[in-house]
C-alpha cells in the first residue's frame, strides 16, 4: 500500500503539533519546581529558540513541530524504500 508523502507528512506533523501543545499544557500541572525547571529546560533543548508564555515561542515550536514530523517521515519512507524495495 502507498501512501502520498505530503498526506504521511502532514498526519506526522498535526500529530506532533497536538503532542507539544499537551506538553505546554502539562507545565501547568507540575508542582515540582525542580521537574518543571527539568521540562523548561527540554523544551528549550528540542526547540531552539523557545521561551515560555510567548506567541512567537508557541508559534516557532508548532512549525518545528510539522518540521520534525517532516524529516522523521522522510528518514523513515527511505529506510522502508531501501529495506523492502517498495
Amino acid at each position: 500500500m502507498k501512501t502520498s508523502f505530503y498526506k504521511m507528512s502532514l498526519t506526522t506533523g498535526l500529530f506532533l503539533v497536538a503532542i507539544y501543545i499537551i506538553c505546554l499544557g502539562w507545565q501547568y500541572l507540575l508542582t515540582d519546581v525542580a521537574i518543571k525547571t527539568l521540562h523548561m529546560q527540554l523544551l528549550s533543548l528540542t526547540f531552539p529558540g523557545f521561551v515560555w508564555l510567548s506567541w512567537g515561542s508557541f508559534i516557532w515550536g508548532a512549525i518545528l513541530s510539522v518540521v520534525y514530523g517532516l524529516i522523521g517521515v522522510s528518514i523513515f519512507r527511505w529506510l522502508h524504500k531501501i529495506c523492502c524495495n517498495a
